[in-house]
């Protein structure tokens, strides 16, 4: 992803973006994303898999949940997560889109 990011700056840096190459760009990037969403949302969280989740999520998150506010602990998350999928019942998440990038940049 840090190698996609940079060549996507060095040719916007350079001025050699065509269109052509930054759509290219932008398909890799949307791939990624999409891949990456699957892994945390459709394994980890709507599975369960504890271990796809720790693989994914950071040590140093910050995460915002309306219910109980500003989520700044690793730990705390696990144990949240390890909660949700204790519970009698499954609370899962579905992605409606894959529309991430501004229709210009495609």
């Amino acid at each position: 992803m840090k190698i996609l990011i940079t060549t996507l700056m060095a040719y916007l840096i350079t001025g050699h973006a065509s269109a052509t190459s930054l759509q290219a760009v932008n398909e890799k990037l949307n791939e990624e994303i999409q891949d990456m969403d699957n892994q945390l949302f459709n394994i980890g969280f709507n599975q369960c898999d504890i271990g796809v989740w720790k693989d994914i999520i950071s040590e140093d998150i910050e995460f915002y949940d309306v219910r109980t506010g500003l989520n700044t602990s690793f730990e705390k998350e696990i144990n949240s997560f390890e909660d949700k999928c204790s519970k009698p019942f499954d609370v899962t998440r579905q992605l409606v889109s894959y529309e991430f990038l501004h229709p210009s940049a495609r």
